[in-house]
C-alpha cells in the first residue's frame, strides 16, 4: 500500500495542506499522509526540521504507527519568526532580561537588629518572644532599649520586612529541542542579563515550550545575599 495524502484522491505526495492557520505572526500549514508504515517511514526522511517545504520552514515531523501496518505522517511548516530573531530564520537570537523580585524576611533579622543601630543577641530575641507569649511579663522592665524596638514592631504585627533581589532571565529559541537542567544549583547568569555583582545566584527555573514548531527555552536565576551550600550546591 502506498502513502496517500489525506483529502486527495490519488497517491501523489504533492498536494495542498490539510490545515492552514494564519495569524498576525505568519502562516502555519499542516500536511498529513496516511498509508503504509514502511512507505511513510521512508518518505519522512525527505523532511528535516529547519529545512523548507512548500516555501515554508519545517518545524515538526511526526510519524505515528497504527494497527495493520499503517501510519499517519504529519508535517508542520510555517513562516513564523519568534521574538528576538530579527527575521533571520534558523536558530533565533536570545532575549535577556533583569528585574527585581520581592522576598519577605523575618523582622527579627533585619540589618538594623544584626549589625545596625539596634543590634540584638539571640538571648535578646528570646526575651522578646517570651514577652509576646506571656502577658504577665513586664516588657518595659525586662527588655533593653534595642530589644524594645523589636518588641514594639512585633506587637503591632510587623513580623517581616521586604527585601528585593535580582532575577535574571534568558529566553532562547531553536528549531531543535534544547536540553534543560542544573536547577537548584549555584550558577552565574549570562553577562548579557546585566545581573549585579554581590549576590549568590541560584538557577531556579529551566523550561521548554513548543510553539509553532519551534522551541522556546526559559531560564531564570535568582540572586541571594547568601545561600545554604548544602541545599544549593555549586554546579
Amino acid at each position: 500500500m502506498s502513502a496517500t495524502k489525506i483529502g486527495v484522491a490519488n497517491n501523489s505526495y504533492q498536494s495542498q495542506p490539510t490545515a492552514i492557520k494564519r495569524t498576525e505572526d505568519g502562516t502555519s500549514k499542516t500536511y498529513r499522509w496516511h498509508g503504509d508504515y514502511d512507505a511513510l517511514n521512508t518518505f519522512q526522511a525527505t523532511f528535516s526540521t529547519g529545512g523548507t517545504y512548500d516555501g515554508l520552514t519545517v518545524r515538526d515531523v511526526d510519524l505515528v504507527p497504527e494497527a495493520g501496518g499503517l501510519a499517519m505522517l504529519s508535517v508542520t511548516a510555517n513562516n513564523i519568526v519568534a521574538p528576538g530573531s530579527g527575521g533571520g530564520g534558523g536558530d533565533l537570537s536570545p532575549v535577556y532580561e533583569l528585574d527585581w523580585q520581592r522576598v519577605d524576611k523575618d523582622i527579627r533579622y533585619h540589618p538594623a537588629f544584626v549589625s545596625g543601630d539596634y543590634v540584638l543577641t539571640n538571648a535578646d530575641r528570646q526575651e522578646v518572644d517570651n514577652c509576646l507569649r506571656d502577658p504577665n511579663i513586664d516588657a518595659d522592665a525586662t527588655l533593653g532599649f534595642n530589644a524594645m524596638e523589636l518588641y514594639q514592631r512585633l506587637l503591632r504585627g510587623q513580623t517581616s520586612y521586604p527585601l528585593f533581589v535580582p532575577v535574571a532571565r534568558k529566553s532562547s529559541y531553536s528549531t531543535s529541542r534544547p536540553i534543560t537542567g542544573d536547577c537548584g544549583t549555584q550558577s552565574t547568569p549570562p553577562s548579557q542579563c546585566g545581573a549585579p555583582a554581590g549576590y549568590v545566584y541560584v538557577k531556579m527555573a529551566d523550561k521548554v515550550i513548543k510553539r509553532n514548531g519551534s522551541y522556546e527555552r526559559s531560564e531564570e536565576w535568582v540572586g541571594f545575599d547568601e545561600v545554604d551550600e548544602m541545599v544549593y550546591p555549586a554546579s
